[in-house]
């Protein structure tokens, strides 16, 4: 925790919602919902580190560092691998259980989209901030965005996938998703998140890993404590925080994390450039197979990348242009690029990391599948249906694998 005195312990205020007084009900009231979904109901909740420090701890007193303000809302919804679920605000040095709401106290499903739903919809009963910022606190992957271990009437455990995302909030206001979490991101899923939740303007995603330490809530709630953040400002403002924290030790694992910044609104162009693309290389396959394996190959992420079939797009583009013959397949080179620097605004990445990952994933799996997990087809992704899994196909016959 970069050397820091501990913030003081977690002192938590039983209140009813008739009594609670940090609601803002005016025009004058807090600017910003600060949400942090925090599924610890898995092997997160747990010590790491070299001084075995509690990962859950950690965080709650980065957020009681600063808390809810004039300027933001803080809330939490906490479950723990023992125990039921609690929904939290969080204040300067202290948390109020939320008795009002019918997730606290219970054992609840982190991995349904209903818990979702009912977490964003609460937290936007009792606070009239116009804006919502959604951290997502677990494991995560190209298909999902928290794990629950321990899910009641079942031997299994959930998933939170990106498509039950997009179910529990598009009745909600999102300006910014950001995900403590290991690889989301990718294009398909940033263009999931795109289309079916257009109001959302920014995301916080991580294309490869994310270490324990995870975002730095302390530094991230002390920029956005001020007037007139904008989602843009905010997204930037979690992108160099996660940077400049990741820059000292201890380093452990997180010698490959990465965090990018997305702006929703370029990801239209990055489609259809990507869609041109994936065309021209589906024209030429039998001419084209050898490049793109050997360019697939120099994109590969460096941490479990050969496993998921997930490649650095920018890195992937650029060994194609490079190597390609066509005018017509540089060109489309080109447009991706260009689509592509619009869309990733900013990179958190961490020493290693910063030469082998530039912000997004895309799929390319050397082989025949067309699954991305054992639960997840990829046609499953919208992305998937503008050309892309047409030139995978394609290029999966030449193979021969």
């Amino acid at each position: 925790m970069r050397g820091r005195e501990p913030v003081v312990a977690i002192l938590t205020v039983l209140l009813s919602i008739g009594a609670f007084a940090g609601v803002a009900l005016g025009e004058d009231g807090p600017e910003w919902k600060v949400l942090i979904y925090l599924d610890a109901d898995n092997n997160l909740d747990m010590e790491a580190g070299l001084q075995h420090e509690d990962i859950y701890q950690i965080d709650m007193d980065e957020l009681m560092a600063v808390g809810s303000t004039d300027h933001i809302d803080v809330f939490v919804l906490a479950d723990r691998l023992e125990g039921p679920a609690n929904v939290f605000q969080v204040y300067k040095g202290y948390t109020v259980e939320m008795k009002g709401c019918e997730l606290n106290g219970v054992e609840v499903n982190m991995g349904h989209p209903d818990t979702l739903e009912k977490f964003v919809a609460f937290t936007e009963s009792v606070s009239k901030a116009p804006n919502t910022c959604l951290f997502f606190w677990d494991h995560g992957s190209p298909t999902g965005v928290a794990w629950d271990d321990t899910v009641l009437g079942s031997t299994e455990g959930d998933w939170l996938t990106h498509w039950e995302v997009v179910e529990a909030l598009e009745n909600h206001d999102m300006d910014v998703i950001a995900t403590d979490e290991c690889s989301t991101g990718q294009v398909e899923v940033a263009y999931e998140y795109h289309t079916g939740l257009p109001g959302l303007q920014y995301a916080v995603l991580s294309e490869c890993y994310t270490g324990w330490r995870g975002f730095p809530y302390d530094l991230i709630l002390a920029g956005l404590d001020t007037d007139d953040v904008t989602p843009k400002a905010l997204t930037q403002i979690i992108i160099d925080t996660t940077y400049e924290y990741f820059l000292d030790p201890p380093f452990m694992s997180e010698l490959v994390t990465s965090h990018t910044g997305v702006d929703m609104a370029a990801m239209d162009g990055l489609a259809t450039a990507l869609t041109t693309l994936a065309g021209e290389l589906k024209k030429d396959i039998a001419t084209d197979h050898d490049m793109i394996i050997s360019a697939a190959s120099r994109a590969n992420i460096i941490w479990g990348s050969k496993t998921l079939g997930f490649v650095d797009t920018e890195k992937f583009i650029d060994a194609i242009s490079e190597r390609s013959t066509s005018s017509a397949t540089k060109k489309a080179c080109t447009e991706v690029l260009t689509s592509l620097s619009s869309v990733v605004i900013g990179v958190a990445g961490s020493h290693v990391s910063d030469s082998k990952q530039t912000g997004l994933g895309i799929y390319v799996p050397w082989r025949a599948i067309e699954a991305v997990d054992e639960d997840t087809s990829y046609d499953d992704y919208a992305f998937s249906g503008l050309g892309w899994l047409d030139f995978l196909r394609a290029y999966w016959v030449w193979t021969g694998a």
